[in-house]
């Protein structure tokens, strides 16, 4: 998820896997609100959405969206990759359909 590293999705937003959702869609969102029954659940992640919103959303007059894609580009930009060691090539051997002599 973007900025993973310091918006906590996890929190205020529902995830839905793909594959129960295209096998039974009723009894997967029947669940969710199984889940997510309680005012209290409910209003948490609203005010969670509301306090996150400038880090995610580019169209806040407080969005801090650009600095958060910089911050992670600085990120990748510094991280040092780690060390590989090159792989040896194999060289196919070449068959002819020619027979060896016997010596």
């Amino acid at each position: 998820m973007p900025f993973g590293n310091w918006v906590p999705w996890h929190d205020f937003t529902i995830f839905v896997q793909e594959k129960k959702f295209r096998q039974n869609s009723t009894r997967e969102i029947q669940r969710i609100l199984n889940q997510h029954n309680s005012a209290e659940k409910i209003q948490h992640k609203l005010h969670l959405m509301k306090q996150y919103a400038p880090a995610v959303l580019w169209h806040h007059p407080n969005s801090t969206v650009a600095e958060n894609v910089l911050r992670v580009a600085a990120e990748m930009a510094t991280r040092v990759p780690p060390p590989t060691t090159p792989k040896k090539k194999r060289v196919p051997k070449i068959r002819t359909g020619l027979v060896k002599p016997k010596r």
